[in-house]
């Protein structure tokens, strides 16, 4: 009789369907005939059920790390990006394990290297950026399935390394786009870390959203008077802001202009010792980021694992953040285990199914702004357009 593991190795075809980006910036193509990884030592294969998609992802990875200027985006694009799987997060089943500890067919969550990408059917995955999913028993009854699990990791591991460090003396935190794939995960690791009061700043139509989501108190942006708001908030003085709205897009131009909102109203909105981390920075904060990144060690050093890079004026405490992808199977495990203690759960906003057209909407959908939680694009089973 065949044996389940011999089951599953006969199981793996030769080829594979992935989704890479295309020729120009923001277009991606299908390939169907790719060869399925086989994966190397400290390896195994998985096959994805379900990518869960970021908006590094829909601006190609490039992001706000090079200048707004065509000639050199289109440059970078078609020697650097064009023809990678795009993607960070994945959740599938072990297909081949041979390499590891991990049972053939155990359902797993985590990440891809930079470039490497999870929008594929077979991914051969590094066993530091491994762990498995949360499932039910007696002891731990709340499971997660392969669509929420796929939008966890990269808001999941942001969160974490963002405010373990800070978080010794049950600080009061506020999360600046608190709606989104980053803020509403951030808002629930904020409470399971200890937070004292999570202030919650998104649009007055995902007020409840976030207070289902851990918020202590919601401030909308819109509003005005938003520094009144902001002290009248029972969190204030904040101790810790997590900023996931900054950034150079043109759409900001008119906005609020929070680092400068903030180092102006420090006396009365900050804590003497506060900690300010943001997402999103000018090319000039990314280039000072990554000769640091370089200087420290780069991505694979203890030093160099993640970054913070001093922003703002004299006297700020403005920091860049750059995740850290290496060894973070522990920190996965953290994350599933409050997935099973029923204190994390991502949200997902819409499925799409695993097509050109259904990952380019994808995208659009990411880069609208206008996202409620997470995007995720299902590989396994195989969704129609109709089910979209």
């Amino acid at each position: 009789m065949m044996s389940n593991s011999d089951t599953i190795s006969r199981q793996i075809p030769p080829l594979m369907r992935t989704i890479v980006y295309g020729k120009t910036v923001g277009s991606y193509a299908l390939r169907h005939e790719v060869t399925v990884p086989k994966p190397k030592n400290n390896q195994i294969l998985v096959r994805v059920h379900a990518a869960g998609l970021n908006p590094v992802d829909a601006k190609c990875v490039i992001g706000d790390k090079l200048p707004r200027w065509d000639g050199l985006r289109n440059l970078v694009h078609e020697h650097a990006v064009k023809g990678h799987i795009p993607g960070f997060d994945f959740a599938g089943t072990v297909v081949d394990a041979s390499q590891s500890s991990f049972a053939l067919g155990a359902a797993v969550f985590g990440t891809m290297p930079p470039l490497q990408g999870t929008l594929a059917e077979y991914i051969a995955v590094p066993l530091d950026q491994v762990w498995e999913m949360p499932v039910s028993s007696a002891t731990s009854p709340t499971s997660i399935d392969f669509v929420n699990a796929a939008a966890l990791p990269l808001v999941g591991l942001t969160g974490l390394q963002c405010l373990q460090p800070h978080l010794e003396n049950r600080p009061s935190v506020l999360v600046l786009g608190a709606s989104g794939g980053t803020g509403h995960v951030m808002l629930q690791i904020a409470h399971c870390l200890g937070a004292r009061h999570v202030t919650a700043v998104c649009s007055a139509k995902n007020f409840d959203f976030c207070k289902q989501n851990g918020a202590t108190d919601v401030v909308d942006y819109h509003e005005p008077g938003l520094v009144e708001k902001l002290r009248e908030a029972s969190g204030c003085p904040y101790d810790f802001v997590m900023d996931c709205v900054t950034s150079e897009d043109p759409r900001d131009k008119d906005k609020v202009h929070y680092p400068t909102l903030l180092q102006e109203q420090k006396d009365s909105l900050l804590s003497p010792n506060y900690v300010y981390r943001r997402l999103g920075g000018a090319t000039s904060d990314w280039i000072r980021a990554s000769m640091q990144r370089v200087v420290s060690g780069g991505a694979g050093s203890p030093k160099g694992s993640f970054f913070w890079w001093k922003l703002g004026a004299a006297g700020s405490n403005e920091q860049l953040f750059w995740v850290r992808f290496h060894q973070t199977c522990h920190e996965l495990e953290q994350l599933a285990q409050w997935v099973k203690q029923g204190k994390l759960k991502p949200s997902v906003q819409e499925v799409y199914p695993f097509s050109e057209k259904g990952v380019q909407s994808a995208m659009d959908t990411i880069l609208s702004r206008r996202v409620r939680g997470k995007v995720v694009v299902q590989i396994y089973p195989q969704l129609s357009e109709q089910e979209v």
